[in-house]
């Protein structure tokens, strides 16, 4: 009999040893992944799991993410291998067949370098004039042409021009013209004006033209 109650105080004895190993390793486990959580702190690196209750607290990528290059990027990247992508000519490219181009006066808009948003203050007034002039002629289309100069990639330079045709896309959608009316279109760096390496050459180059169209 007694044999048997020191086999189960044995028993009793090792449970307990191992309970209180494995939980001391627990222990040891939790706690340094609070160290490692303080030094992710530190260093500026969020890896907490957040639980996301409504679609208001997802805080995903911005729409103006956008990284830009340096200026001596832009040059860097003039000798990298980059083919020409080359263009239609045909005006009426992304509209429906059934319009016909129309001439206007409207001065085309400029970017500064690595930019898509137009920050003069006579170009916003242009896009307001185009604006007015939507609204007065309601069977008119657009075509937005968006432009970069010669620095940089073909790829980097037609994202570029789109983000700055859609740019102003978006502006006119804001003012009251119906989207289906506002087509855009990117030539990056495949129609420059000017062909020269000075900064007004480039200015000239960085720039959104408008194309106005009509129905047959």
């Amino acid at each position: 009999m007694k044999k048997f109650y020191g086999l189960i105080a044995v028993l009793v004895f090792m449970t307990s040893c191992q309970r209180s190993s494995s939980q001391s390793w627990e222990d040891v486990k939790t706690a340094s992944r609070y160290v490692q959580q303080g030094i992710n702190a530190i260093c500026g690196v969020d890896t907490q799991s957040k639980q996301v209750a409504s679609e208001k607290e997802f805080f995903g990528p911005e729409d103006n993410d956008f990284i830009p290059l340096e200026e001596n990027d832009l040059y860097a990247q003039q000798n990298i291998q980059d083919t020409a992508i080359a263009q239609s000519n045909d005006t009426k490219t992304q509209l429906p067949s059934f319009l016909s181009p129309k001439t206007t006066d409207f001065k085309a808009v400029h970017f500064n370098t690595d930019d898509h948003v137009i920050r003069e203050k006579e170009d916003l007034v242009t896009v307001d004039k185009i604006c007015k002039y939507m609204k007065k002629n309601p069977k008119v289309y657009l075509k937005v042409e968006g432009h970069c100069d010669k620095r940089a990639s073909s790829a980097y330079n037609m994202a570029l021009g789109m983000r700055r045709a859609n740019h102003i896309r978006v502006l006119l959608i804001k003012k009251g013209i119906d989207f289906n009316r506002v087509y855009t279109v990117s030539y990056g760096k495949e129609k420059m004006i000017a062909l020269g390496d000075s900064k007004d050459d480039h200015k000239i180059n960085r720039r959104s033209e408008f194309k106005f169209f009509t129905k047959d």
